[in-house]
C-alpha cells in the first residue's frame, strides 16, 4: 500500500466547523427547533484540545485495483473489500446509507472491515429524527447521500457532513444488473455532474438523460421532464424513488457500489488528517498562550469572547469555560466600560491591582474582524522598562572596583574594609568623607559591588563639574521642549539610570541651594519628575555622597541644608589620609609600579633607604599623590630595583617632598625621626595638649610620645 501524502488544509467547506467550542450549543432546525448537543467543549481554553493530536497515523486504504473488467462482479463477490487498513485515528465517524442503495451482505462486509465505523440505513423523510439522534450520540464526521447531506449539514453545523457521490460505475452496474439495453434512461441527481456517463451510454448502446435538481426545483418537474424526453427508464437516489411511487412512476435507486464507498473512505481519512492538522496548531497556539506570562484575551466582529489563556483567567479570577463565547460584557467592567477593538493603551484596576491594558484589532481583508486583549502587570512594566535601561547603560555605568582592590596592610584601613561591608548589606544612605585622593570612590564602587544592588548600574557624577544650571537636568532628566537645546526626544536622568542600583555623588558639598532642595524630595520621596513634566517617576535607588568639606560646619553657616545632611547622613564612613597610615605607602607605590610595568617581566622593588625616605614624607596629595610618584619612576627607572637616588631624580624642586627632605641629605634615619616629630606636634595639638589621648590615638605610649617631641 503506497503511503498517503501529506495532510490538506482544511477544505473550504470544512472551515468554521468544529475549530472552536461553542459550550452549551445548540443545532437549528427548520420551524424553529434546535437541536442540544450532548458533548462538552473540547478545550476550555477556547482552543482545540491535544488529546487526539498524537495519535497514530495510519496509511490511507487505495482504490481497488480495477482494469475494466467485470468491476460489478468484483463487487458482489466482495473482494473489492479484501485486506483494507483501518480508518485513521479514533473519529466517531457514521455511514449513512439509502435504504435499497446497498445490500444487508455489503454492510456486514464493511462494518467487519471498518469496525470504527458505524453503518445505518435510513430513510431520506427521517433526517430529522436522525440529526437530533447524531448530535446525541456525539459522532464527528458523518457521510450521507444527496438530499440527505445537505439536510445534515444545516442542521449539524458543528459535525463534518460528507457526500457519497454516485460514480458512473454505479450506473453501470445497475444498467447490467437490470438489463436496461437499447432503453432510455433518466437520471435524476442532487447537484452531481458525473464524468464517464457518455461511455456508458456508448457502451452499452442506451440514451442517458442527466438530469439535476435542486431543493427549490422539486424532483417531480425533473420527473415530468424526463417523461417528456421519451424515457423508458428513470433512476436515482432514494428521494426521487419516494417521490416517484407517489407520481405513480417507478424509479429505480442506483446502488452504491465499492467504487463510490472508496471514494467517501478517502474523504474521511482527508477530513481526519484536517481535523488532526487543525488540532495539532490549536493545540500549538493554545499551549503557547498558557505559558505567557501576560493575559491574553481574544474576541470576535460580535464582541463575543473567543480565547483566553490561563493567566487571563487567574487575573480576572473567573473560569474561562465561563465566558467562552459570551459577550464582553460577562468580563470585568473595566474591560467594555470603553470598549472599542482599536489600537489603544489604558491601565485597570482588577482585584486591587493595576494592569496595563494594551487592545489590538484583528484584521482580515482590511476589516476588523476582532480583537485582542493583553494584560501587562503594572510592576512588571515598570521592571521591564528598568531592564531596558540597565542593558543600555551597562557598559557606560558600571563598578569596576571591589574589596580586593583596596592595597592596604594597617589596622586603619581594615577597619575601614569591615565598616564598609557591613554597610553593603545595608540599603541605607552612606555618607563617605576625606581628604583628596584618599579612595572615595574606590570605597563606593567597592560598596556597590558587595551589596544585593550589583547587578544593577552605578552611576558617578561629580557635582562640581557641571555648572549649576545644567546639573539638575543631568540628575532628573527632562522632556522634549524643556529648554532651549533640549534633545527633542527628552533624556532620562541619573537617578533612572540608576534604578535598583546606586548613585555615587561626588563633591556633594559643591550642590547649589535649589538643587539642594530637589534632591532632598528625591531622597525622601523616592520619585523623580523630569524638567519640563508633571508626571512622577517612582525609582528605588540607593545614594551614597562624597565629599572632603566639612559638612556639619558648612550647615551651621547655612551653606548646606540640614535636612538633607541628614538624609544623607545615615552612615557615615571617614576615610583615612595616608600619612595616618604610613604602613600602606610602599605596598600601593608597589602596586602601582608593577600594574603599569608593561615592558620588564621583573617585579619593581625599592631599597630599605628608599623606603625610610617615602615613610617620612606626609602625603598631602594621599593616593593620588602615590601614583603620580610611580609614573614619573617608570619614565626614568633603568632596572627594577629603586634606590633613593631615584626618588631624588622625580622629585620636583617645588614639591613638598623636596622642600622636607632636601636639607636631611637624604639622610633615611634622621627623615624617619623628622617626621616622627612633626606628626606627634600635630596630634598633640590636635589633641589640646592631652599627652596620654595624643599618645593613645597614635599608638603608642607616653614615653615615646615626649622622647619623639626631645629630637632635635
Amino acid at each position: 500500500m503506497g503511503k498517503r501524502p501529506a495532510p490538506p488544509v482544511t477544505p473550504a467547506h470544512l472551515r468554521g466547523r468544529g475549530t472552536t467550542p461553542t459550550g452549551g450549543r445548540t443545532l437549528p432546525l427548520s420551524a424553529g427547533r434546535t437541536i442540544p448537543l450532548r458533548r462538552p467543549p473540547a478545550n476550555t481554553s477556547g482552543l482545540l484540545p491535544a488529546g487526539r493530536a498524537g495519535q497514530r497515523r495510519h496509511n490511507a486504504p487505495h482504490a481497488p485495483h480495477n482494469d475494466g473488467r467485470h468491476a460489478a462482479a468484483n463487487a458482489q463477490d466482495g473482494k473489492a473489500m479484501d485486506n483494507q487498513p483501518p480508518l485513521a485515528r479514533s473519529r466517531r465517524t457514521l455511514f449513512l446509507l439509502p435504504k435499497g442503495a446497498m445490500l444487508k451482505r455489503h454492510i456486514r462486509e464493511y462494518s467487519r472491515q471498518y469496525p470504527e465505523i458505524v453503518f445505518r440505513s435510513l430513510d431520506p423523510i427521517s433526517k430529522y429524527s436522525e440529526a437530533e439522534k447524531i448530535a446525541q450520540e456525539g459522532f464527528d464526521i458523518v457521510v450521507a447521500r444527496g438530499n440527505t447531506a445537505d439536510e445534515l449539514r444545516k442542521l449539524l453545523p458543528n459535525i463534518y457532513v460528507i457526500n457519497f457521490n454516485i460514480t458512473a460505475y454505479d450506473v453501470l452496474r445497475l444498467i447490467i444488473d437490470r438489463k436496461f439495453w437499447g432503453k432510455t434512461i433518466g437520471l435524476i441527481t442532487v447537484r452531481m455532474n458525473i464524468s464517464g456517463l457518455e461511455l456508458v451510454s456508448k457502451v452499452l448502446g442506451v440514451k442517458i438523460l442527466d438530469y439535476t435538481y435542486t431543493p427549490l426545483e422539486g424532483i417531480e418537474a425533473r420527473i415530468r421532464e424526463c417523461l417528456a424526453q421519451g424515457a423508458s427508464v428513470i433512476i436515482g437516489g432514494t428521494l426521487s424513488n419516494i417521490v416517484g411511487k407517489r407520481m405513480g412512476v417507478p424509479i429505480h435507486v442506483v446502488p452504491i457500489g465499492p467504487e463510490c464507498m472508496q471514494a467517501a473512505l478517502d474523504k474521511v481519512h482527508q477530513v481526519q488528517d484536517a481535523i488532526q492538522f487543525e488540532e495539532s496548531r490549536q493545540n500549538y497556539w493554545g499551549q503557547l498562550l498558557d505559558n505567557l506570562i501576560e493575559g491574553v484575551i481574544s474576541v470576535d466582529a460580535d464582541n463575543k469572547v473567543t480565547a483566553i489563556n490561563r493567566a487571563a483567567e487567574k487575573i480576572i479570577c473567573s473560569p474561562r469555560r465561563e465566558l467562552l463565547n459570551k459577550s464582553v460584557r460577562n468580563l470585568p467592567e473595566a474591560f467594555w466600560e470603553e470598549f472599542k477593538i482599536t489600537r489603544e493603551e489604558s491601565v485597570i484596576r482588577l482585584n486591587q491591582t493595576d494592569y496595563v491594558c494594551i487592545q489590538t484589532p484583528i484584521l482580515e481583508d482590511s476589516k476588523i474582524c476582532g480583537g485582542i486583549f493583553t494584560l501587562y502587570e503594572k510592576s512588571n512594566v515598570e521592571r521591564m522598562e528598568h531592564t531596558v535601561r540597565v542593558e543600555s547603560y551597562v557598559n557606560e555605568h558600571n563598578a569596576r572596583y571591589k574589596f580586593s582592590d583596596v592595597i592596604g596592610e594597617s589596622d586603619a584601613i581594615r577597619r575601614i574594609i569591615y565598616t564598609s561591608k557591613k554597610y553593603a548589606s545595608t540599603n541605607s544612605n552612606i555618607l563617605i568623607t576625606g581628604e583628596s585622593g584618599t579612595g572615595k570612590e574606590l570605597f563606593a564602587q567597592s560598596i556597590h559591588n558587595a551589596s544585593q544592588r550589583k547587578r544593577n548600574p552605578f552611576v558617578a557624577i561629580n557635582c562640581a563639574a557641571f555648572p549649576r544650571d545644567i546639573l539638575p537636568s543631568e540628575l532628573f532628566g527632562y522632556v522634549e521642549g524643556a529648554f532651549t537645546g533640549a534633545s527633542r526626544k527628552g533624556k532620562p536622568g541619573l537617578f533612572e539610570i540608576a534604578n535598583y542600583g546606586t548613585v555615587f555623588l561626588d563633591e556633594i558639598a559643591e550642590m547649589d541651594y535649589n538643587t539642594q532642595v530637589n534632591l532632598l524630595r528625591v531622597v525622601q520621596e523616592r520619585y523623580v519628575i523630569r524638567l519640563g513634566s508633571h508626571r512622577p517617576i517612582n525609582i528605588n535607588c540607593r545614594i551614597i555622597a562624597a565629599t572632603n568639606k566639612d559638612l556639619p560646619q558648612m550647615v551651621r553657616e547655612g551653606k548646606f541644608r540640614e535636612d538633607l545632611f541628614f538624609r544623607l547622613n545615615v552612615l557615615s564612613l571617614e576615610i583615612p589620609p595616608l600619612r595616618s597610615r604610613k604602613c600602606d605607602i610602599i605596598p600601593i607605590l608597589l602596586h602601582y609600579l608593577n600594574k603599569n610595568n608593561f615592558l620588564k617581566k621583573n617585579k619593581v622593588t625599592i631599597s630599605r633607604e628608599a623606603c625610610e625616605l617615602l615613610q617620612s614624607y606626609s602625603w598631602p596629595g594621599n593616593i593620588r599623590e602615590v601614583c603620580n610618584i610611580a609614573e614619573r619612576l617608570l619614565a626614568i627607572l633603568k632596572t627594577t630595583h629603586i634606590e633613593s637616588k631615584d626618588l631624588r631624580q622625580v622629585i620636583q624642586p617645588d614639591s613638598p617632598l623636596w622642600l622636607e627632605t632636601r636639607h636631611l641629605n637624604f639622610d633615611p634615619r634622621q627623615a624617619r625621626h623628622l617626621a616622627q616629630k612633626k606628626e606627634s606636634e600635630e596630634m598633640l595639638a590636635a589633641c589640646g595638649g592631652n599627652a596620654s589621648l595624643a599618645a593613645s590615638r597614635l599608638g603608642i605610649s607616653r614615653s615615646t610620645l615626649w622622647r619623639r617631641l626631645r629630637r632635635a
